[in-house]
């Protein structure tokens, strides 16, 4: 099944067992104590039932195992481990068995490659700093940690990819140079549980109205990213992901409390409880949030393999395995055919190890499932980082982006011949000793509090890291150094994710902008809008105003991090601030659309002189969909900050409900799902049109 001529455009690969939603969830639903309990009694089945069919400790030193054996496996071991989800790849981050037994080979010893961690697994997982790693079986209870197939002990006892290089593509994009464009895009902006919640909703609507294949290409930022990497790459029905059709009428308190859709419900986990998990487990500091994030809101749908490589498509695995056969054995997930063909997790480069970022100097970084890196030389030139402790480190100046490397490729060493540096097919680059996965992805782009962590040596070790190295060109030939970068939310260079979208160029832009502001009803909104306005838009003050800094930065009114943004004229903020007053005043949502000239931004490589259509949704308060709930979901709205609803529709992105830091409960979040379907319905007429229907 793992052999590329059998591999299909599933979720990933290989395919795993599913099963329906509803057991998944009721499974989730279990005491932890009861679930242990269960988890205990079917290993010890599992054990009496097939020890011999698995893959003994001593057989994987001596390389004995059968293959044919492998597929034998009894149903005991394959328990599955998520809700609605395929049995998951990560076996060794998880309380059910191992999977792989019935699907690959045993992890192979013999020569150099060592694979026996000398380590017992604790509660059938392994450690997590020891790389990718699984729990195999070593008599009747006891099981061993070895590292996963094509993994081998290096130096400092982790288990690293069994390949010194890989071949890749690298493409070369500076000055327009194989960058595609598109013509409609959507973009998401950050914004934690709320972003995921208000998302789900938009992506109900969308998909309602049969409109998310209208699109070419998804960007998501930070929160964003939670909700699109389950809807992309999760094998469950629409309905199942997204929720059904809302009726607002149902929304009673009680209703609210249902699981109404998978994605939704991820954002109740919580990332205490889980991170506590994660520190059990001897998560590294600089993957503690990774794992967390992958945890929480992939696990359940069995996306979080600690080796699971990211590519495009089945057709480009099977071209990547063919190129490196020592990948034959490999997990890699791949999107669903049936979601937009284009998908970019925005993140960021920060700043390299020992040295201090700023907004001025932070890189955005997009990751997708075929490629990651970062298009464009900022301002076409190199950037320049002062050190963190002066005395210990001197400025650094350094290249970044010019173009993108193959995810799976993504965080080894700079090819060694420079001239492939420069871009080129099945390029010889240094492989990544441990994959650069989807949760490290979603990890990044939602580290929201890496630009403090990195200000100090002690707690910078917390951040997310990768080996970065640019794409040279004729400007700047090769060979140019790697370096390892610490890596930060995308919300902390550009929190719409519309930038990625006009670098190639995109004629239409739907962008959903996740607010966590409200609008300052004090601001005198009417001496600029409407006709008795007398006053003009450079008196405008949309900080004041209560707008987001994600729409008011693309107008060149800059913020903290956020100083090469504008892509806009600063005289077009104001009617786009008025209209989105005036839907709020008359308790409409704020769906509007704009057309705009792209200015010139050589930071982001944008050329400009190009005209885009925006249509934007602007989450805030709407009046007739408060009027349209039970009267005792109403009545606790308008409790305000003492009731189920604090701080609605604009919820805090941390410590909404204290001593959680990311969690919502499910009545939080199924409303704010139903605010965002409505909003899209509500205007759908209005989109239709916009995308062409």
């Amino acid at each position: 099944l793992s052999h590329p001529k059998h591999r299909t455009s599933s979720v990933h690969i290989p395919r795993r067992t599913r099963a329906s939603a509803a057991a998944r969830m009721a499974q989730f639903a279990i005491d932890r104590r009861l679930l242990t309990a269960l988890v205990l009694a079917s290993a010890l089945v599992a054990s009496f039932a097939a020890d011999s069919a698995g893959c003994p400790a001593a057989a994987v030193e001596a390389d004995e195992c059968d293959a044919a054996a492998l597929l034998q496996v009894p149903a005991a071991r394959r328990i599955a481990g998520g809700v609605g989800a395929a049995e998951s790849d990560n076996d060794a981050n998880r309380p059910w068995g191992d999977s792989r037994w019935k699907k690959r080979p045993c992890p192979w010893s013999g020569g150099k490659c060592k694979t026996d961690l000398n380590t017992d697994c604790t509660w059938m997982h392994c450690p997590l700093n020891h790389g990718p790693a699984q729990c195999l079986s070593d008599g009747l209870l006891k099981k061993r940690c070895f590292c996963s197939p094509g993994y081998c002990l290096n130096e400092d006892n982790i288990c690293v990819l069994n390949s010194k290089t890989v071949k890749a593509n690298v493409m070369s994009v500076n000055a327009k140079k194989g960058l595609y464009s598109i013509k409609r895009g959507l973009c998401s902006s950050g914004g934690g549980s709320r972003a995921l919640s208000y998302f789900t909703g938009v992506l109900r609507g969308l998909t309602e109205l049969g409109l998310m294949l209208k699109f070419e290409e998804l960007v998501t930022v930070s929160g964003s990213s939670w909700a699109s990497a389950i809807y992309m790459y999760a094998n469950q029905s629409d309905e199942e992901l997204l929720g059904a059709t809302t009726v607002l009428e149902e929304l009673t308190l009680d209703f609210l409390n249902q699981k109404a859709s998978l994605i939704g419900w991820t954002a109740t986990r919580s990332t205490v409880e889980i991170g506590l998990e994660m520190l059990a487990r001897k998560s590294p500091p600089g993957q503690i949030w990774q794992h967390i994030v992958g945890a929480t809101f992939l696990e359940p749908f069995g996306l979080n393999a600690p080796d699971a490589m990211l590519a495009a498509s089945p057709n480009d695995v099977a071209r990547i395995v063919a190129n490196n056969p020592k990948l034959e054995h490999a997990t890699f997930y791949t999107p669903r055919a049936d979601r937009p063909p284009s998908y970019v997790i925005f993140g960021a480069l920060w700043t390299p190890d020992g040295h201090m970022g700023s907004g001025y100097t932070a890189v955005g970084l997009q990751m997708s499932p075929g490629q990651i890196g970062s298009p464009f030389y900022p301002n076409g030139t190199t950037v320049t980082y002062p050190p963190l402790v002066p005395w210990l480190e001197s400025n650094r100046t350094i290249l970044l982006g010019g173009g993108f490397v193959e995810a799976f490729a993504f965080g080894g060493a700079a090819p060694s011949d420079p001239t492939a540096q420069s871009g080129g097919d099945a390029v010889s680059v240094g492989a990544p000793p441990i994959p650069f996965t989807l949760a490290d992805a979603v990890g990044v782009s939602s580290n929201e509090p890496a630009v403090d962590l990195a200000k100090s040596m002690l707690t910078s070790i917390l951040n997310p890291r990768a080996n970065y190295w640019p794409v040279t060109s004729e400007k700047f030939p090769p060979p140019e150094p790697d370096n390892i970068f610490q890596l930060a939310d995308g919300g902390d260079v550009e929190n719409a994710g519309l930038i990625p979208l006009l670098q190639r160029d995109v004629e239409s832009a739907v962008w959903v902008a996740n607010s966590d502001k409200i609008l300052n009803s004090s601001y005198p909104w009417l001496d600029f809008c409407g006709d008795i306005a007398t006053r003009t838009w450079p008196a405008f003050d949309p900080v004041a105003a209560g707008l987001a800094d994600q729409l008011m930065d693309k107008f060149g009114y800059t913020t903290d991090l956020y100083y090469y943004n504008q892509v806009f004229e600063q005289s077009e903020l104001l009617p786009i601030a008025c209209e989105i007053w005036e839907s709020e005043k008359k308790g409409k949502p704020a769906f509007l659309t704009f057309t705009s000239i792209v200015l010139r931004n050589d930071w982001w490589g944008l050329e400009g002189g190009n005209k885009v259509e925006v249509f934007l949704m602007y989450l805030l308060n709407v009046a007739d969909f408060n009027a349209r709930l039970p009267d005792e979901t109403k009545a606790d709205i308008n409790l305000g900050v003492n009731g189920s609803f604090a701080y609605w529709p604009n919820y805090k992105t941390m410590f909404e409900n204290p001593p959680e830091v990311t969690t919502y409960t499910m009545r939080q979040v199924n409303l704010l799902a139903a605010l965002g379907e409505y909003s899209v319905l509500d205007s759908s007429e209005l989109l239709k049109r916009f995308l062409g229907e």
